[in-house]
């Protein structure tokens, strides 16, 4: 998969949430929406527009603190 977004040039948040529908944990969207986030290309409303796919707070509060490590 990793392959296949760089060679699309990237991919935007609005497809990364697209992509965590058809996951049903938020362990496993996390995972998939951290390593999206290497190959985003609107970074500055990432947090936000992903954060939304997760039921739980804790989870959303992971994703932005990756996020703040990783910019």
């Amino acid at each position: 998969m990793q392959i296949a977004i760089g060679a699309a040039g990237g991919i935007s948040a609005s497809q990364v949430v697209q992509l965590l529908k058809f996951l049903s944990s938020d362990n496993d969207k996390l995972e998939m929406a951290k390593m999206a986030f290497g190959y985003v290309i609107d970074r500055d409303s990432y947090g936000s527009i992903v954060g939304a796919a997760f039921s739980s707070s804790t989870t959303k509060d992971i994703l932005n603190e990756y996020i703040n490590r990783h910019w």
